[in-house]
């Protein structure tokens, strides 16, 4: 299995070059203040076996439990984080698969109907990517104990090509069984925490580009400043400050990536005003120099 190589709290670097895939099976954590607030370049199923975690993603946050699957798309931000009130004998266990998508789409190539998923998963705007009510023991989630027996090879082709059949099949099972159902996600929208940090995240959404003012947010949320970053630490386990600081790096990295403006046009355009201190802060958070990221960026 591929090394994973952790920048910092809000990024995954993933060196997909020399790892195609990353694969962890049923890890456990016992910790009750466990907190992940991030994003990686590679496409992600992750399966809850045990556990009840704050699942924040795409401005939502949703109490998620046992017997969940979750798919992440690249880049896309998305926190977990599990409570201090948790019992301590109600460990987090998980299994997550981190993989490269253009390094696996030639095996879906045989199959046009199921090419067309696999594409759309990786690169259309998803009204589901929660899956609730999936048994441990149902086909879909049997095969990734399957992976996990067939890894055992020494062999590094063949490793690799277990992932791409593991791929074919996992795919084959969520496009038959669980895109027919009629709107999961919406369905445990009462799963929700609390309503005040959705409408934070929302607000922080349309603002982050922009000097922050916690006064501002809490008048316009008729909130206390207090009760605001309150109610955000308790649901997101991150700060206002951290959610702003990973927003902006997230799209500092897409304008590095996909834009020709100059490192102070960029900076400015996130909301920062102090050009050597983005950069500072960057480099802190993200390893490495705007201008080396967006050089690196060319071989990603």
């Amino acid at each position: 299995m591929g090394t994973i190589f952790v920048v910092n709290p809000y990024h995954m670097s993933i060196n997909f070059t020399k790892y195609p895939y990353v694969y962890a099976f049923q890890r456990k954590t016992d910790d009750r203040n466990f907190n992940i607030f991030h994003t990686h370049q590679g496409m992600e199923f992750l399966y809850i076996y045990q556990g009840n975690v704050n699942l924040t993603l795409e401005q939502t946050v949703t109490c998620v439990g046992p017997r969940t699957l979750i798919f992440f798309q690249p880049y896309q931000l998305h926190g977990v984080h599990m409570e201090v009130g948790t019992p301590r004998h109600c460990p987090y266990v998980r299994t997550a698969l981190h993989f490269e998508p253009t390094l696996f789409e030639r095996y879906f190539q045989s199959f046009p109907e199921l090419f067309r998923f696999f594409q759309y998963l990786w690169k259309s705007r998803l009204p589901v990517q929660i899956f609730p009510d999936i048994h441990e023991h149902s086909p879909i989630i049997s095969l990734f104990e399957g992976l996990q027996e067939t890894l055992g090879t020494p062999n590094k082709n063949e490793r690799l090509e277990e992932v791409g059949i593991f791929l074919v099949s996992f795919l084959q099972q969520l496009k038959t069984n669980f895109l027919q159902r009629s709107q999961p996600y919406e369905e445990n929208k009462k799963m929700k925490q609390s309503i005040h940090a959705e409408n934070i995240i929302h607000w922080l959404e349309r603002h982050y580009d922009q000097r922050f003012e916690l006064n501002k947010l809490a008048d316009d949320l008729h909130l206390t400043p207090q009760h605001i970053s309150s109610i955000f630490k308790k649901t997101t386990g991150s700060t206002i400050t951290e959610y702003l600081t990973v927003r902006r790096l997230q799209e500092a990295c897409l304008l590095l990536k996909s834009t020709s403006l100059s490192i102070e046009e960029i900076a400015t355009e996130i909301g920062f005003t102090n050009i050597s201190y983005f950069c500072q802060l960057f480099k802190r958070k993200v390893g490495m120099s705007p201008l080396q990221y967006r050089l690196s960026a060319k071989f990603m």
